[in-house]
């Protein structure tokens, strides 16, 4: 895992995965089949393709101001933000029609809909993994702490906040949503991905390590959100998040790397299927992110909505990504 063009492609098979676990887990196909070892992967995945794809840009070039370029945060800000704002005020407009439209808790969640946070995580891991980088390059051992030391003081924090009696909100019922919505959009409990990314491309994680740690990532899992088991302060009770905090990273790095081990196994049509996906895995989160704010009005059963969700979330993104490419004429 050397060269980031080289593996592009399995990059995009990962990405096709994980939004494909997205749309399973905002369909209503969660809390079944232990969920959250599979599809509940799937802002982890996504978190550890963003965080290879920057380590090995940043091994090859470690020049900070070409980083913080202007033309890149440009681009960045463009690529992430044009179509979740378009997003937004569409949905802006549909619950203000619907008068279900609360200024209160659209700043308080990032937005509207499923997944309306990501960006907002993004941008926060896009400006740290940099001084993350360098933080490893200078010691692995110190870097790893550190990063382990912010996350379990973040969750202190919050832990803290969230049942006392210092702060309070007169707009909220419970202090505590309120809190769990600002955790939702912090992105403290993916920090712990970047250092084990680091050290994957280094060749310094074994798989003798690797598999040992997942099991202990496997019962933490299981422990937290099956057996409610609380480990506050150091694990914020924020429900679904405490199991992708930073313990359970090694569980996301060995799927994530047996997902890119099998991909040459995989039927090449499968594999130009879930490539695609993967491309417009952004665009299609966006639709998404639409698609169940709208949905959210109707009773649909799960399955119906699975199938209705993948057919208007994928094939319209499908065919405007089609539309946009130029018609080509053979020359003699």
């Amino acid at each position: 895992m050397t060269n980031p063009e080289d593996r592009q492609y399995q990059f995009d098979f990962i990405k096709g995965t994980a939004i494909i676990f997205v749309i399973l887990n905002h369909a209503g196909i969660h809390e079944k089949y232990f969920y959250n070892y599979w599809n509940g992967q799937a802002v982890p995945l996504f978190i550890t393709v963003s965080c290879v794809l920057a380590c090995l840009s940043l091994f090859k070039n470690d020049s900070l101001k070409d980083y913080y370029s202007k033309e890149k945060v440009k681009k960045a800000l463009i690529r992430i933000f044009k179509p979740f704002i378009l997003a937004q005020i569409l949905l802006i407009i549909v619950y203000a029609a619907l008068n279900k439209f609360s200024i209160h808790s659209f700043l308080a969640s990032g937005g509207i809909g499923l997944g309306s946070y990501y960006p907002w995580l993004y941008l926060q891991l896009w400006v740290l993994m940099p001084l993350m980088f360098y933080l490893m390059k200078k010691s692995a051992l110190i870097g790893c702490i550190i990063i382990i030391l912010v996350s379990i003081g973040t969750n202190v924090l919050f832990s803290i906040f969230s049942s006392s009696q210092w702060l309070e909100f007169s707009f909220v019922n419970n202090k505590k949503h309120i809190y769990l919505s600002i955790y939702r959009l912090c992105v403290n409990r993916y920090l712990f991905i970047f250092p084990l990314v680091y050290l994957l491309i280094e060749k310094k994680l074994r798989y003798n390590i690797l598999l040992f740690f997942s099991f202990i990532s496997v019962v933490f899992i299981y422990c937290l959100r099956y057996k409610n088991v609380s480990l506050e302060p150091f694990i914020f009770d924020s429900g679904t998040w405490k199991v992708q905090e930073f313990p359970t990273h090694f569980y996301t790095i060995l799927i994530f790397i047996i997902l890119y081990k099998i991909y040459d196994y995989i039927p090449k049509v499968v594999q130009n299927i879930v490539n695609r996906i993967g491309k417009y895995s952004w665009e299609i989160f966006i639709v998404q992110m639409v698609y169940f704010a709208i949905n959210s009005y109707f009773n649909i059963n799960n399955y119906l909505n699975l199938g209705l969700a993948l057919f208007i979330c994928i094939i319209p993104v499908y065919t405007y990504k089609f539309m946009e490419k130029p018609i080509e004429i053979k020359r003699n």
